[in-house]
């Protein structure tokens, strides 16, 4: 397919859609860590970005190498190779693609910060020769200088120049630039909006140079990072909670109204609410109160969960009625802020709404305590701690960062991009070995991938934690 939506899993999800698909929406267990096509040499990151920006090459249906943005090249000299560049191609805002891109583009993907420096490995100049034709010379002469070109997307130097980023956004520094959450190619795909670790937005670019060959009839792409397994929405249930199915379940499915009709049922697993409502000894055979409304529902999204939840609260509050205590009773169980238990989030100043750190806070507590109904939270003194038999991962809060410290030995972990350090005997605050500095919600994918390992840990025992 010459209009690719990431690599091999897009392209079948292109293949087996719907003759009349309009929307397509996908999901997959890790996220485009950013839109800055050199700051990442990640197969699903350069895939999804290959709809954005374009390299001076393609691939064909049967991986051979095309003309994109260079319509032809030829080797002037053993150690020179010249790429005549097509006309009349423009970025998705307006700026007109030029020899001046590519020599941009060439130094930029060789600074420092950028993941793709082998792409121009052995380059050791690139010459404009017109606004037309480029000339790259090598340290030795290399037949195969442009076979990886294909994932090494061009990008506009104005455009670049203007938001200040004409130097990639470097991962290991956690440094966001414009080119994080905004991206201008020339390719068949314009991004619309990007929001780290929720979802990206993509819909075709009207003035693509090969829109003639488009293989699609896409007018919106949506994808959606799922991290954890037993997030990952089957289709049955897509369809059962209808075209919001993402929010709604994000929204939703740790919530009261919905605890008995997802996988939490071992016998029925995670099979849609009508088969679980009809299935022999389902909930229509239920001879639970809790589950009377159930017999009746014809449907299972977002309302009738909601209004579901609202009625058994209502029954547990008749239920469980909170005691009337006088005050002397109370402050028995109320502790002072000099030691001991009965901490609430509240004792910590920089986690209070508004202050800097409350927001980022509540991203990753929400994705921590997502990992599964038996996680605990416990509020300390100088940190948050969350269980699984013992704690995992203590949050450390300070005024402009948070210090999620995981409780498992610093050589357990596996940390590709190196962003734990080892506090193994420092005497800091929380339980284990490892610490990961989180200073906005961009980090938070990553650093729960780190989390889940430590958890994991703790599955299978591990040491006590406080």
């Amino acid at each position: 397919m010459r209009t690719k939506l990431t690599l091999a899993a897009l392209a079948c999800a292109l293949a087996i859609a719907p003759a009349g698909a309009k929307e397509l929406r996908f999901a997959f267990q890790g996220d485009a860590d950013s839109m800055d096509p050199y700051t990442l040499n990640e197969t699903f990151t350069l895939g999804f970005l290959g709809n954005i920006y374009e390299g001076l090459i393609r691939r064909g249906p049967d991986l051979t190498i095309e003309p994109a943005l260079a319509v032809r090249w030829e080797i002037a000299a053993p150690d020179r190779w010249r790429f005549h560049l097509r006309r009349g191609v423009k970025f998705h805002e307006g700026e007109d693609f030029t020899a001046d891109d590519v020599l941009f583009s060439a130094d930029r993907v060789r600074a420092k910060g950028s993941d793709l420096t082998t792409r121009l490995a052995g380059v050791k100049e690139v010459v404009k020769i017109d606004d037309y034709t480029v000339e790259f010379a090598t340290e030795a002469p290399n037949p195969i200088l442009h076979v990886e070109w294909g994932s090494w997307g061009v990008m506009s130097k104005s455009w670049s120049e203007k938001h200040n980023a004409a130097t990639p956004e470097a991962m290991a520094d956690d440094q966001e630039k414009y080119t994080t959450r905004h991206a201008n190619g020339t390719g068949p795909f314009r991004l619309v909006s990007r929001e780290a670790g929720i979802r990206a937005v993509a819909v075709p670019n009207p003035n693509w140079w090969d829109n003639a060959n488009k293989v699609h009839n896409l007018t919106k792409v949506t994808f959606t990072p799922i991290a954890s397994d037993a997030t990952r929405v089957p289709a049955a249930w897509k369809e059962e909670l209808g075209p919001d199915w993402a929010q709604i379940w994000h929204a939703w499915r740790h919530t009261v109204g919905n605890l008995t009709v997802t996988g939490y049922n071992s016998e029925m697993g995670n099979a849609p609410f009508r088969e679980k409502r009809d299935a022999e000894r389902g909930f229509c055979d239920s001879p639970l109160r809790l589950n009377a409304d159930l017999r009746q529902a014809g449907r299972w999204d977002g309302e009738a969960i909601r209004a579901r939840g609202e009625r058994l609260a209502g029954e547990a509050v008749g239920i469980w009625r909170r005691p009337v205590l006088p005050d002397r009773v109370l402050a028995s169980y109320r502790a002072d802020d000099t030691g001991g238990g009965g901490y609430t989030i509240g004792h910590h100043p920089h986690l209070r709404p508004g202050a800097p750190m409350h927001d980022l806070f509540e991203a990753i507590r929400q994705s921590i305590l997502a990992l599964g109904p038996e996680v605990r939270e416990e509020v300390r003194r100088h940190y948050v701690a969350y269980k699984w038999r013992t704690n995992f991962v203590d949050v450390v809060p300070q005024k402009h960062r948070l210090l999620p410290t995981l409780n498992m030995r610093f050589a357990e972990i596996d940390d590709p991009r190196g962003l734990a350090a080892d506090i193994t005997n420092l005497g800091l605050w929380g339980n284990g070995d490892v610490q990961v500095e989180l200073d906005n919600e961009r980090q938070i994918p990553y650093a729960m991938e780190l989390v889940r390992q430590a958890r994991a840990g703790k599955r299978q025992g591990g040491t006590a934690g406080d």
